[in-house]
């Protein structure tokens, strides 16, 4: 971030412009991030951000934490999830496992 402007000692800050150079989004909590060349905001942050998490078999949500393994999930959401209004299949054929990751997650 680069500052622009100076402060002029009347009680006024300095003004800060910054620059975005990259988006990254966790739809599923704790699984891998996808870079996003834009991602609209809603009420409680970037749309589809940690809006789905995985739990085991007594409904509780794992962590990248207690599952490493979770790092290999992939997440490849479709371009029109961004536009205005855009949502997504009710089937997740958007979420793929890979390498060794199979559930049920303990």
């Amino acid at each position: 971030m680069e500052k622009s402007g100076s402060s002029t000692g009347t009680g006024t800050a300095a003004v800060a412009d910054a620059k975005i150079a990259s988006i990254f989004i966790y739809p599923v909590k704790s699984c891998r991030g996808i870079s996003v060349p834009h991602a609209p905001l809603t009420l409680t942050g970037f749309r589809w951000d940690r809006q789905w998490v995985v739990v085991n078999e007594k409904g509780r949500a794992i962590s990248q934490r207690a599952e490493a393994k979770l790092a290999l999930v992939e997440v490849n959401m479709p371009n029109e999830a961004f536009s205005e209004g855009g949502n997504l299949p009710r089937t997740p054929t958007w979420v793929k496992l890979t390498d060794s990751l199979t559930p049920p997650f303990s």
